[in-house]
């Protein structure tokens, strides 16, 4: 009986951490979602005269008010490749000071005519780290007019704030990291844009599952280890990954000292 027991206790311990992975994955799709649905409604109203006309700066930002206190940056890019605003923080900036990955990651909307989330942009911190979203601008006959982008912080409070991976504990770490092992989100801040490989516990698994080279989905999973529980959920999207990664022993410990008591009980 306490064989079964503690089994089915393991079971709920474990079901515990990969349902938390799944939350949190879905929590994180639904703020990529939100920074998408607000960059549609911007690209709705920008017609084709907003941005040829000379007053263009002006009645996009004018447009955008809401994306421009949303996002940290801001770009609306012609179909030429003139970029007709660059805000940072809500001021104009000059087209050079525009970042080699964003100007990559708009020139890629423009050819492909779809919306994207850029990889990690790194900037010269770890504070200034962001990701970019990107919206096509359409005329009626569906060719591409140009494109409008807004950027995030990594750290911004509408992407990952660093009260997401709170409270930290020794035994037990939260960690989002990209799919090719540039780590998001720690527990501690000082490992964020380290690499996962470098991860005690949570390295070998994904080494696993890049060797598979698994989809990434949804649900999440467990890894069983002799000196961690690892537990793993992707989102699609931004292909991005959420993983807790705690101590066995830690996680375990409630239940080995019920088995203890139980044991005591049954020599009575």
């Amino acid at each position: 009986v306490t064989r079964a027991s503690g089994q089915e206790a393991v079971r709920r311990v474990v079901g515990r951490q990969t349902d938390e992975v799944e939350v949190v994955a879905r929590l994180l799709a639904s703020k990529i979602e939100q920074s998408q649905k607000l960059l549609r409604s911007v690209a709705a109203g920008i017609t084709p005269g907003m941005l040829e006309s000379p007053a263009a700066p002006e009645w996009l930002q004018q447009q955008g008010l809401p994306a421009v206190q949303f996002f940290d940056t801001l770009q609306v890019l012609r179909a030429n490749g003139e970029l007709r605003l660059n805000l940072r923080a809500g001021r104009a900036q000059k087209s050079a000071d525009l970042d080699p990955a964003e100007r990559d990651a708009l020139g890629r909307t423009l050819a492909g005519g779809k919306p994207l989330v850029s990889e990690l942009i790194a900037g010269h911190g770890g504070g200034e780290a962001r990701v970019m979203f990107t919206m096509p601008l359409h005329h009626e006959d569906g060719t591409v007019l140009g494109v409008v982008a807004g950027a995030l912080r990594l750290q911004s409070q509408s992407l990952l704030p660093p009260s997401m991976t709170l409270p930290a504990h020794d035994d037990s770490q939260l960690v989002v990291f990209t799919r090719d092992g540039t780590i998001l989100a720690h527990s501690d801040p000082a490992r964020v844009l380290g690499q996962v490989r470098d991860e005690a516990g949570l390295a070998p698994v994904y080494l696993h599952w890049l060797e598979r080279a698994q989809p990434i989905a949804g649900r999440g999973v467990t890894h069983m280890q002799p000196e961690h529980v690892v537990s793993m959920a992707g989102m699609p999207l931004p292909q991005w990954i959420v993983a807790r990664v705690s101590s066995s022993r830690a996680l375990l410990a409630p239940l080995r000292g019920a088995q203890r008591e139980a044991w005591w009980l049954a020599a009575a």
